[in-house]
């Protein structure tokens, strides 16, 4: 079974978020972590946002508008195969799309 966590995080750099994500992941072993409002900009490192074991999946908003705030990020357990939707993703919105692979040809979409 595959465990997912949905959460705003209010900025992922600032604060104390992304070590409170990761007694989660260890207490709840979650899969897929979806985040909104990760307050990302062009010159935050994506080792900035790192959780270990996890692809990094990220559109912050400045890729949508000029605006500050937002942002997305989807983590993807190293134990799963995934892959960036490009189609979708290069949308100017602020969403973020990835597949994840139940087996080798078969998908799902997060």
């Amino acid at each position: 079974m595959v465990k997912l966590l949905s959460a705003n995080v209010r900025s992922l750099v600032r604060g104390s978020k992304r070590e409170e994500i990761t007694i989660l992941v260890n207490e709840h072993g979650i899969h897929i972590i979806a985040t909104t409002e990760t307050w990302g900009r062009s010159e935050i490192l994506d080792s900035e946002f790192d959780i270990p074991g996890f692809r990094l999946y990220r559109k912050d908003r400045a890729e949508v508008n000029d605006k500050k705030g937002e942002g997305v990020a989807l983590y993807v357990s190293n134990s799963l195969r995934s892959s960036a939707w490009d189609e979708l993703n290069a949308k100017k919105c602020e969403s973020l799309w990835c597949r994840v692979y139940t087996n080798e040809f078969d998908y799902v979409i997060v």
